[in-house]
């Protein structure tokens, strides 16, 4: 893979953005999604990311009894949610502030 310029916190932010949108893409997390996102969750626990790091906490919380109640799966459901929205509005503000600015040729 040619290097891109991009860092490992890029890329597992870029990587944990696709996961999300893609469990996240039905509105409904079955449990194969939820394994995925779990297993993700612990492979790059280590990389220092607030939404991984809030994702961990609530990993071990659905994993320690070993059954995904439906509240935790609405909770795992609405955390990936956020970290679509957050994107989003991310992306937004920084095609606005940096968008360039085209004028008219008024001539």
């Amino acid at each position: 893979m040619p290097d891109r310029g991009l860092s490992l916190h890029d890329v597992k932010a870029i990587e944990l953005l696709a996961l999300c949108e893609s469990v996240t893409a039905d509105g409904i997390l079955s449990d194969d999604e939820v394994r995925q996102v779990l297993r993700w969750i612990s492979d790059n626990q280590k990389v220092d990311l607030p939404e991984i790091q809030g994702l961990v906490q609530l990993g071990r919380k659905i994993v320690a009894d070993r059954k995904v109640s439906s509240d935790e799966r609405n909770q795992l459901l609405r955390a990936l949610h956020s970290i679509v929205n957050d994107a989003v509005e991310t992306r937004a503000s920084a095609n606005v502030s940096g968008a360039p600015q085209y004028v008219e040729d008024e001539s």
